[in-house]
């Protein structure tokens, strides 16, 4: 997403028409809830926070990207949503 910086925003300013800030905001949400999500999971530091964090990552891109009628992306974020399971049922172990 960092390397993309710029496609990620003007495409989220082009579909949405939200504006350069507002699409920014959701480029800078997206890249530090996932970064800050799998770092907090990979140092198992409150990783129940780490998934609710991560699950929400997922939904906003799914309403985001307009990708949940898109039979391939919604399987993808299904098989995501449930490794995000069982990442929590391993640390409540």
């Amino acid at each position: 997403m960092y390397f993309q910086w710029n496609e990620q925003r003007e495409y989220m300013d082009m579909s949405w028409g939200c504006g350069k800030f507002l699409a920014t905001v959701f480029v800078l949400v997206n890249l530090f809830g996932q970064l800050g999500g799998c770092v907090m999971v990979i140092a198992r530091y409150k990783v129940e926070i780490a998934v609710g964090l991560l699950f929400f990552i997922v939904v906003l891109q799914t309403i985001a990207y307009s990708i949940l009628w898109d039979i391939q992306f919604l399987f993808r974020n299904l098989a995501l949503i449930g490794a995000l399971l069982l990442v929590l049922a391993e640390s409540r172990v």
